[in-house]
């Protein structure tokens, strides 16, 4: 795959997009993929970081005010339609199958521009602020816990800490940093990421006063506005200091046992590392991902409140201590570390072409009584009768489309439709492999949309669901599909037309 990614960083909005987009694509590079950076040249960037781990990085050159006096969640360096003709300028030939996005202020407006240009893009947008549709083929999301609703329309997800993307050092660190939480608190980080715009270092500090027999290292950005007053309170204590931009994050945290920290995508390294911790809000849009940690018992979590009241960090501290062991167990088992491989696991998938000798796999999977039970058909597939309906299908490409789909090279499921003479196509589809991940049948019917909504007069998508299959209900719903009639008491009709499809993509496309 050939993978773009567009996120910034900078004295002004602190480099946490960039750091767990970097994530993504050292996964992806090392699974064999082409990935490139496209960032804007503003003061204090991460460029050198991105450089160093060898990915590529196209410079987006920015020109008078880069958004000084908005908010960090609506940051941008120039205005959308320059940024997006900017970036597709940067691509040159590179030709991407993916646009990552993670960027507060590029959204919806952006990605539909993006589409113009590139129809056939496949889009993965990082969101934590659900606050607009962004289009994407796939919406990326840590700190959504399962069950936790999504507001916007959107096709697929990858929500959970399951997919909160860290380095490879956090997993290499882990095992290590696991063994050496006994209990004992001796040493404290101060993380408030890398521009303390909130005053979170010296807050923290204040709050440590309380712990005078504990080391206390502060690690943030060397532009970090908050830096001079952290240098003043660490002057007259012996056992507190200060670390300017460091690259060695993981084993810091494996060698500290308690940390105050934001939230974001640090708070996720702290938990695989099962570093107990104070997690402090920066911004609303932390708070999903500082309650869920809380919740699983992860961490104690503390609102935008607390960046006024030191003591209430000395009274979050007091309970992480008297509850080490068990934060530390939780936090441990809510993030193993190995979430950017799975987002790049669910960004390979593709469809391939049935063949005739995938028979024998269609005919077993088809078999199983867990997917004949929520077939429409419930009778097991005989044989010869299996293989001769599969030559006439495959016979006739026209008006049958039939699919394996993959991920990371490895059969999954089957996706099959069948053109009605007004354009639509009704399709059948189950997930065969015991062993498939999380979410990959949502994922095959996402392509197999953009599949067949390339066919020759493609008018939409009918489906028929079992009413008795809630599951089968709720994927068809949240695509996008709309119930047409009940064609018995128990069975939904549904069609998704090509208009709902386009507007769900953001092509603007279609009748």
């Amino acid at each position: 795959m050939r993978i773009a990614i567009r996120a910034d960083s900078g004295t002004q909005i602190g480099g946490g997009h960039v750091m767990r987009c970097l994530s993504l694509a050292i996964a992806a590079r090392d699974a064999g993929h082409d990935v490139r950076f496209i960032c804007a040249k503003v003061a204090g960037h991460l460029g050198a970081r991105i450089e160093a781990a060898d990915i590529s990085v196209s410079w987006l050159a920015t020109a008078g005010n880069t958004g000084a006096d908005c908010d960090i969640e609506n940051w941008r360096p120039m205005p959308v339609p320059d940024d997006n003709e900017a970036t597709a300028t940067a691509l040159g030939d590179f030709q991407p199958d993916w646009m990552i996005l993670d960027h507060y202020g590029l959204g919806g407006d952006w990605v539909k521009a993006l589409r113009r240009k590139f129809p056939d893009i496949r889009v993965l947008a990082l969101d934590d602020l659900d606050r607009e549709p962004l289009f994407a083929d796939l919406l990326l999301n840590p700190a959504a816990v399962p069950g936790s609703s999504i507001e916007q329309p959107h096709l697929g997800m990858l929500k959970g800490p399951r997919y909160a993307m860290l380095r490879p050092e956090f997993v290499e660190a882990r095992k290590a940093a696991l063994k050496r939480r006994t209990g004992a608190v001796r040493k404290v980080l101060v993380l408030p990421g890398m521009a303390d715009h909130k005053n979170l270092a010296p807050i923290a500090l204040e709050s440590l006063r309380a712990f005078p027999e504990l080391e206390c290292e502060v690690i943030m950005g060397s532009n970090s506005p908050s830096r001079a007053r952290v240098e003043d309170l660490i002057a007259d204590q012996p056992n507190w200091s200060l670390t300017l931009d460091a690259s060695d994050m993981a084993q810091r945290m494996t060698d500290a046992d308690l940390c105050i920290g934001a939230g974001g995508g640090s708070a996720w390294e702290r938990c695989s590392l099962g570093l107990p911790s104070v997690n402090v809000a920066l911004a609303d849009n932390q708070m999903p991902g500082i309650k869920a940690m809380a919740e699983a018992g992860a961490a104690v979590g503390l609102d935008t409140d607390a960046l006024n009241d030191p003591q209430e960090i000395v009274e979050a501290l007091r309970t992480v201590i008297s509850d080490y062991e068990d934060i530390s167990s939780n936090a441990a088992s809510l993030c193993d570390g190995h979430g950017a491989a799975r987002v790049v696991g669910a960004m390979s998938g593709k469809l391939r072409t049935v063949m005739l000798d995938d028979a024998k796999l269609i005919f077993e999977w088809r078999n199983q009584e867990h997917i004949r039970a929520a077939s429409l058909n419930s009778d097991p597939l005989v044989w010869d009768d299996h293989v001769a309906y599969l030559e006439r299908v495959l016979a006739d490409p026209s008006s049958h489309f039939w699919s394996i789909y993959q991920e990371e090279d490895l059969d999954l499921g089957l996706v099959n439709a069948k053109r009605h003479d007004d354009g639509s196509w009704i399709w059948g589809f189950y997930i065969g492999a015991s062993d498939a991940p999380k979410g990959a049948g949502r994922r095959m019917l996402i392509l197999a949309l953009r599949h067949l909504m390339q066919k020759q007069g493609f008018t939409g998508v009918r489906a028929t669901a079992l009413a008795n299959n809630p599951q089968s209900v709720s994927l068809h719903e949240t695509l996008g599909f709309r119930r047409e009639l009940n064609k018995s008491p128990s069975e939904i009709e549904y069609f998704l037309d090509l208009k709902t499809l386009n507007a769900r993509l953001g092509l603007g496309l279609g009748a």
